[in-house]
């Protein structure tokens, strides 16, 4: 309900805006959206993104698989140390074993977790930077756009107006420009 009224009121707002401009203002749409979803460079930019999140990802499995395995090692040397056929010697060597595998364990854990933390604060960055980089991108785009087709405004079509004539929609242009430029 909340976002009809927001919805309502951008439109008043727009209505009341567009009252006040000049007959002669030019006002197109770009679909922000497909856009992104057609632009080469952030595809391309996405697979690099989802390969190397699949790498980190390959490393961590690897490290909690050592984790998982030392974790086996651990209770496997906490069974033999219980084992009232052994001698005293023999029980206490296994509970001393058990006790260092467990400091590898702790070690193990705490790599673990600092790569994992490391790696998302990595990917968060490097996300932020390359959303920055093809807005800017997708900016430069729509102004250049806007200026062959000697438009005075253009508008998100799906965040700021309620109804736009697919005839303004200039996304298929602006994709056609961003995807020309090398």
């Amino acid at each position: 309900m909340k976002k009809l009224i927001g919805i309502l009121l951008s439109s008043c707002v727009l209505i009341t805006s567009a009252a006040a401009w000049p007959s002669s203002t030019k006002i197109l749409s770009v679909d922000v959206q497909k856009v992104f979803d057609n632009f080469e460079k952030a595809k391309k930019v996405q697979t690099a993104y989802n390969e190397a999140v699949a790498a980190a990802d390959k490393e961590l499995r690897e490290i909690y698989d050592e984790v998982m395995k030392i974790n086996e090692e651990i209770k496997d040397l906490q069974s033999k140390a219980d084992n009232g056929a052994l001698t005293d010697a023999a029980r206490n060597k296994f509970r001393a074993d058990a006790a260092a595998k467990t400091e590898d364990l702790k070690k193990k854990d705490l790599e673990f977790s600092q790569l994992r933390q490391d790696l998302n604060k990595r990917f968060t960055e490097r996300r932020q930077g390359e959303v920055a980089e093809q807005v800017k991108d997708l900016e430069a785009a729509v102004a250049e756009v806007a200026k062959e087709k000697k438009a005075d405004v253009v508008l998100n079509k799906f965040t700021s107006a309620v109804y736009v004539d697919e005839s303004l929609d200039i996304s298929d242009l602006v994709i056609a420009k961003l995807n020309s430029q090398k």
